[in-house]
């Protein structure tokens, strides 16, 4: 295991088990595996970092450990971040090999989690192709890749510390997203009580072939990682957006889905530090690249 990724997993541990809450939850998460005083000194050192590299190759390389000329994704278990296995956009998270069958019921079990579908009648034939798939090897391979990457204890076993091992399975038609990960949560503890994975259709050709910049599988592993965090973290809607975002980035890695926006942040350290509190595509893009620095440094 590299030292990075030990880094992330202990960060992610400590987020599991802190009884903090929102950026005072991630001071203590960060103090737990670094130098770091809390969010606002990594955050300033990163910025001071941009900012004095001579080039912008230097930061994303020498800090950052993004490599924008290789074929690794940048995710935190690829050779990037110091691991032995290039990860690429393909072998990411793994194919399917053979024929897949459809689940019995309106529900399947995985690795402690319960996965409602609705009944096979009123789905047509896409969506009956999409529930096939992830009941046969997307799901696995998304969980198989997030407790990989931030340990064990990021599943549903039911010796793991997820409050909620249920999720809903939806389709919808439109929207500007190809998946989508939700959850509810009791306002007094925290602590999420139920899980829902939308399912973008409006994604889908009518042979069922998916469209857009970034696989299916990679979005689903996306969205699997705040599936995961909620059901462990409490009050995990309070954490930062770019925070969450960065994390579940940091799963696939994105240096081939979003190199322009990095090389384009690396080269100007106030739109990077701008970035993190915005929304949209460069939120996520700054968190990606604040994590990545994060594991770096403190690995060091």
């Amino acid at each position: 295991m590299s030292a990075a990724l030990k880094v992330m997993q202990k960060f992610m541990r400590a987020l599991d088990e802190t009884t903090l809450i929102g950026r005072a939850a991630v001071d203590e998460a960060i103090r737990s595996c670094s130098t770091f005083d809390g969010l606002d000194g990594l955050i300033e050192n990163f910025i001071a970092d941009c900012e004095s590299a001579s080039t912008a190759e230097e930061f994303l390389l020498d800090k950052c450990g993004i490599d924008l000329d290789n074929e690794d994704t940048g995710a935190i278990t690829g050779s990037d971040a110091g691991g032995s296995i290039v990860k690429t956009a393909k072998s990411i998270i793994p194919g399917k090999s053979g024929a897949v069958d459809y689940p019995e019921g309106t529900s399947f079990e995985l690795d402690g989690l319960s996965v409602n579908v609705p009944s096979r009648n009123t789905l047509d034939d896409v969506q009956q192709r999409i529930i096939r798939d992830l009941y046969g090897w997307q799901l696995k391979g998304a969980f198989d890749l997030i407790k990989e990457s931030y340990g064990d204890n990021y599943s549903f076993d039911p010796r793991g510390a997820a409050k909620v091992r249920t999720l809903e399975i939806k389709f919808v038609s439109s929207g500007a997203f190809m998946a989508r990960a939700g959850h509810r949560y009791a306002l007094r503890t925290g602590e999420t009580t139920a899980l829902a994975l939308q399912i973008n259709t409006g994604y889908c050709d009518a042979d069922g072939q998916w469209s857009g910049e970034v696989s299916f599988e990679r979005v689903l592993a996306h969205e699997m990682t705040h599936a995961v965090m909620a059901a462990n973290i409490n009050y995990y809607s309070e954490l930062p957006s770019f925070i969450k975002e960065g994390v579940a980035e940091l799963t696939h890695g994105i240096d081939d889905q979003r190199r322009a926006a990095i090389e384009s942040l690396s080269k100007d350290a106030t739109n990077l530090r701008a970035a993190l509190s915005s929304s949209g595509g460069m939120m996520y893009t700054a968190g990606y690249m604040l994590m990545r620095y994060f594991a770096r440094q403190a690995a060091r």
